[in-house]
C-alpha cells in the first residue's frame, strides 16, 4: 500500500470481515489475533484490489523501509531541509541504517537511494505533465534548494533537461492526437460490391469523379488544426465538455460509479499520482468502486475548470479541493486536487480520453 486512500480500503475490508484491528498504515496492518483470522479470505479481498499479504520477514522489512522513504517523499518539502533521509529511515524502522541498507540491496537488487531518487524522478515528471506549477516550484515541492540543482540532478538521472522533457511530454500528446486524426482520413470500404477501396463507382457513373483531386491524409500538426475549428461554437463545446466533466465528480459526489463508464473512451488511460491505473474500466473495477465503499461522503469544493478546444479534442485542467468521510470510524481526509484531461468528441457526444489526477495535503 502506497495510496492513503488504500489505507482506508483495507480498514474498511477487514471490518466487514469482522477482524479487529488496532492500526493500518501503509505497507501494514496491525491485527487483534484473537480469534485468529483466516489470512487466506483476507488475501482474496486484497486480491481484487491488487494488494496481498506479505510473509517474508525480508519483505516485511523492505515494506516498512519503503513506507519511510514514501513518507519522507510525501513530507520532503518541510522535512527534507532539516533530517536526512537516512537519519529518517533509521528512525522510523527503529533500526542501524547500514543493516538496513544491505538487506534492502540484497533483496530489491537496487540500493535505498536509487529508489528513492526514482521515486523522487518520478514526483518531478508527474508535476510537469500536471502543468500546474512552475519549474522553480517544483524544485521546492520535491525538496530541491533551488531549480539549477532540481535541473542538475534531474538531467543526471534521465539523461534529459527538464525543459526537454516537458517538450517529450506534450510532443507525445501530439502523436497521440494525430493517431486518433489520422484514423479519419483511412480509405473507406467499399460499398457497392466492386472490391476496390475508396470505392467513386457511384460517383464514376454518374460522370462526377473528380480524379483531378486525389485524396491526402492529413495529420493533425503540432497539435493544431485551423479547419477543424471553424463553424464551431466553441463556447458550446466548452460548456459541454464542462459536464463531462462535472458529471465524473457528481457520480463521485454521489458514491456511486452507475453511468460513470459511459463517460470514457474504450481505450482510456487512467493516471492517479504519477501511477498507471490502466482504462477506466479497469480502474473502476479494481481501484474507484471499492474505495467508494467505504466512505460515508465525498465532496468536491472550489471546483474550477479551464478548458481549450481543438475540434476534435479538448483540453481540461482542474483545481479543487476535496472532503471525505470514513464509514468505519468517521474520520475526515481533506485535500486539495489538480487534474489534467483530454477529450475527443465522437457521435456529438464528448468522452474522456485520458485522465490525470494528483492530490496533496492542504498545507502543502
Amino acid at each position: 500500500m502506497v495510496c492513503l486512500r488504500c489505507v482506508h480500503v483495507v480498514k474498511q475490508i477487514l471490518h466487514d470481515l469482522n477482524i479487529s484491528f488496532t492500526e493500518v498504515d501503509l505497507g501494514y496492518a496491525t491485527l487483534n489475533i484473537d480469534p485468529f483470522p483466516d489470512f487466506d479470505l483476507i488475501n482474496e479481498k486484497l486480491e481484487v484490489l491488487d494488494l496481498g499479504l506479505i510473509c517474508d520477514q525480508n519483505e516485511l522489512l523492505i515494506a516498512e523501509i519503503n513506507k519511510a522513504i514514501h513518507c519522507y517523499m510525501e513530507n520532503i518539502s518541510w522535512i527534507g531541509h532539516r533530517q536526512k533521509l537516512s537519519d529518517y529511515i533509521a528512525k522510523e524502522v527503529a533500526r542501524n541504517y547500514h543493516q538496513l541498507s544491505k538487506v534492502y540491496s540484497r533483496y530489491s537488487g537496487i540500493t535505498i537511494e536509487q529508489y528513492f531518487i526514482d521515486l523522487r524522478t518520478n514526483k518531478v515528471k508527474e508535476l510537469i505533465r500536471q502543468g500546474d506549477l512552475n519549474l522553480s516550484q517544483i524544485a521546492i515541492t520535491v525538496g530541491y534548494s533551488g531549480i539549477h540543482y532540481l535541473s542538475g540532478q534531474f538531467k543526471k538521472y534521465t539523461g534529459m533537461s527538464l525543459s526537454d522533457y516537458r517538450k517529450s511530454w506534450e510532443d507525445e500528446i501530439c502523436r497521440s492526437f494525430e493517431r486518433q486524426a489520422s484514423l479519419k482520413t483511412q480509405p473507406e470500404k467499399c460499398t457497392c460490391g466492386c472490391g476496390c477501396e475508396d470505392c467513386h463507382c457511384a460517383e464514376s457513373q454518374n460522370g462526377q469523379a473528380k480524379q483531378d483531386n486525389p485524396v491526402t491524409p492529413v495529420l493533425l500538426s503540432a497539435c493544431t488544426s485551423p479547419a477543424d475549428n471553424e463553424d464551431v461554437d466553441v463556447q458550446a463545446e466548452k460548456a459541454n465538455v464542462e459536464e463531462v466533466i462535472k458529471a465524473y465528480k457528481a457520480g463521485i459526489e454521489r458514491l456511486s460509479v452507475e453511468g460513470l463508464t459511459g463517460l470514457f473512451m474504450k481505450d482510456s488511460e487512467i493516471f492517479e499520482s504519477g501511477g498507471e491505473e490502466g482504462s477506466f474500466t479497469h480502474y473502476l473495477a479494481h481501484h474507484l468502486a471499492p474505495e467508494l465503499e467505504v466512505f460515508e461522503s465525498f465532496d468536491f469544493n472550489d471546483h474550477k475548470i479551464k478548458v481549450k478546444i481543438d475540434m476534435p479534442y479538448a483540453f481540461t485542467t482542474e483545481t479543487y479541493t476535496y472532503k471525505i468521510v470514513l464509514k468505519s470510524d468517521g474520520k475526515l481526509i481533506e485535500r486539495k486536487g489538480v487534474a489534467t484531461s483530454i477529450l475527443k468528441k465522437e457521435n456529438d457526444q464528448w468522452k474522456i480520453m485520458k485522465t490525470h489526477t494528483s492530490a496533496r495535503a492542504m498545507n502543502s
